[in-house]
């Protein structure tokens, strides 16, 4: 990760990884968020990433970097069951 040591950076992937693991297990997105001070919206975001990634936050932002269509991420997306919209570029 850039801009944070690497320390802080594997503490934050760890946190990640709980929340995932959390999740798998039966807890709430809720009961997760109130566990970590996040909002469940926060926890939704990090477990979408996780769960696109089986674990790896990202993954999903690696695929989008690489690709170099949009279109091929779009439809990465599509294959792993996540709903998108149209945009006009």
């Amino acid at each position: 990760m850039q801009g944070i040591d690497e320390r802080s950076a594997q503490s934050f992937l760890d946190r990640n990884r709980n929340m995932w693991d959390a999740y798998k297990k039966g807890k709430t997105m809720e009961q997760i968020g109130d566990e970590y001070g996040l909002t469940k919206q926060r926890v939704h975001q990090i477990i979408r990433r996780c769960k696109l990634g089986d674990g790896d936050y990202y993954v999903a932002h690696q695929m989008e970097k690489d690709m170099i269509d949009h279109s091929d991420y779009t439809d990465w997306l599509k294959n792993k069951g996540v709903k998108t919209i149209k945009r006009n570029f």
